[in-house]
Order: C-alpha cells, then structure tokens, then sequence
C-alpha cells in the first residue's frame, strides 16, 4: 500500500529566521596577524543548526562547535564563538584572503572554486538538520555589505513508529529522499556565487538519491522528527521518502504533484505511521552455487558497508560434491 500526499494545502511551510542577514562592514573586514586572516561574521539569526519554531512560525538557525567556512577554497580553522554575543563567531585562516570572497558553509562542501559536493548520506539530528548538512554561500566584493544566502531548503517528516503486536521487527534504521523525476541530490554541483544557485552536474544514479540516519536514541513511544536538506528547485513530479528499518523492511511516501522547495525553506509533511510494505533484497540465492559465490564475495568485502543488509534464499539448497568442495564459511575469521 501506497501512502500518497497529492493536496498542497497539507503542506506547512517553515521559514528560516534571519536566512538573509547583514554583516556589519567592521565586523566582516579581515583582520591580519602575522599570517594569519581572521574574519568574524555577525550573523543575527542566521547560523548552522535548528533552533525552536516561534511564534512567527520562524526558527532560528545557530552557529555549531565546530563549524568551519571557506573562502576563496581556503578552509578556516574551528569557528571561535562569541560568549557576549553567540550570533558572531570568528574564522581564522593561515593566509592572507584577497577580494572578492566566495565564501562557502560547510567548508567541506567545496571541491573547487566553481564546484561543491553535496554527501549523499546527512549525519544524525534529533529534532534538527545535522551541522554541517545546511549550505550557505556569499560573494563580497570589497566595501561592500556581505550577507549569507541558503542555497539549500529542507523538508520535515514526522515519522510514527508502529505500537502493533510484533512491532519490534520494524525499528527504524535510516531514511531515502527522492525525486520523481530524477533530480540530483547529492554529488557535484556547480555553484554561482554571484547569484546564489546550484546547477547539476551529474547523471549518477547514486547521487539521485540522499539518505538521512535516525538518532540511536529515538524512542517506539516518540514521533520521529527527522529533517532532509536538498537542494532548493521545484520538483517536478514530487518526491518520495522511503523508510527503512533494521532488517530491511520498507515503506514509501510519495508526494506526486510538484512540489518546490525553496532556499531557507522546510516544508512540513503530515504524520505517518511506518507499516512496511516491502522488503528490500540486496542478494537473492536460488542454488548451492549461488551460495558458494556469495560466501567468496561476502568474505572478500564485497558488501562491506552495507546496512541493512538483507539476504533473501528463494530455494532449500542443496550440496552436492562439487559446491560442498568449493564451499568456505561466511564469515571465516582466518
């Protein structure tokens, strides 16, 4: 069974706070020390991790330990935040920064000065996005006022997790956010920093697909929050979310009328409950031989990394002299 959202008006739409805020000119212009460029940004409310929603329907967005930037492809060492003030944080870096400045959060993201990298896997928020998950960009030219952008939105999906007998099977593992048409998600993007946009710039199927983990500590008696940042675009013919628990079960959502997600946005989805429909196989073994041939893979790392991971056996199966030779424990620690 499919869940379907098809009516915009479910849709409840969450702004960042402040996801346009000056920096004052003294505070921004560099300040050299040997050779040493350290730059501070007052951002007001706009910074790098979800705060509560207010009463404006606004959440703030706020500096994380840890935080670096770029700029110009340089990465600034861990951002020293403001006891007095928490909105500002100072950036060093062990250079002397030339105008303009493209300046880039996280600093990971960036591969060259036209490229950044999306992950295609978002690290563990509970009730937020992880830091370093959001992307913001700027292009200040000297003199003038700088501000930084979101290039990115998000959407969130409360998540019920099934109270019915045997509902132990289904604890959630991790999240997969698609778009119905293909769009890329995760990889190389091109950025523009003058006008704030990122273009495609791949056709793998692996970054059409961006996956978002659920926190260890989350409870079958609590909703899941969970938060998926994508790049901001108008998706077509919708998306899907598929829901994945420990031992591969599954199930979809779609929403498949267009849908636009824009920079600094979160779209709220409504509740669902997960039932899984479906079991995901990642290796379907019909014979003995088959089975010799995945011990060998197995046991060679083939499949390392991979979770859940689920192994489907179609038929008994049976040995005969030849598979029971070639036979070598999954697993064999020697």
């Amino acid at each position: 069974m499919k869940k379907i959202f098809r009516s915009v008006a479910a849709l409840a739409v969450v702004m960042f706070a402040g996801c346009t805020t000056e920096i004052v000119d003294d505070n921004f212009a560099p300040v050299l020390d040997g050779n040493t460029t350290v730059v501070t940004f007052d951002l007001g409310e706009s910074r790098t991790s979800l705060g509560e929603l207010d009463e404006n329907n606004h959440r703030k967005v706020l500096w994380s330990t840890g935080d670096k930037i770029a700029i110009n492809g340089v990465t600034s060492a861990e951002a020293v935040i403001s006891e007095e003030n928490p909105s500002k944080a100072s950036f060093s870096f062990d250079s002397d920064l030339a105008y303009p400045y493209n300046a880039l959060y996280p600093a990971a993201f960036y591969k060259d000065e036209a490229t950044i990298t999306l992950p295609a896997t978002q690290g563990v928020g509970v009730g937020t996005f992880a830091t370093n998950t959001l992307p913001m960009a700027a292009h200040i030219g000297e003199g003038e006022a700088a501000t930084l952008h979101h290039v990115a939105g998000a959407l969130r999906f409360r998540i019920k997790q099934a109270a019915a007998e045997g509902a132990d099977a289904h604890e959630i593992h991790h999240v997969e956010f698609r778009g119905n048409n293909g769009e890329q998600l995760s990889g190389d993007f091109a950025i523009d920093y003058t006008n704030l946009t990122l273009t495609s710039a791949s056709e793998a199927e692996a970054d059409k697909v961006v996956a978002t983990k659920v926190y260890a500590d989350s409870s079958k008696e609590e909703d899941l929050n969970l938060f998926v940042v994508v790049p901001a675009r108008t998706y077509e013919r919708g998306f899907t979310l598929r829901i994945i628990d420990k031992n591969g079960h599954y199930m979809d959502v779609k929403s498949e009328i267009s849908q636009t997600i824009a920079k600094g946005e979160i779209k709220a989805m409504p509740s669902v409950e997960f039932v899984p429909t479906g079991t995901l196989v990642n290796v379907e073994i019909k014979s003995a031989a088959d089975l010799v041939a995945f011990a060998k893979e197995y046991n060679a790392g083939t499949y390392a990394g991979i979770n859940p991971f689920v192994v489907e056996f179609a038929n008994d199966i049976v040995f005969d002299d030849a598979t029971n030779a070639e036979w070598e424990p999954i697993g064999n620690i020697f």
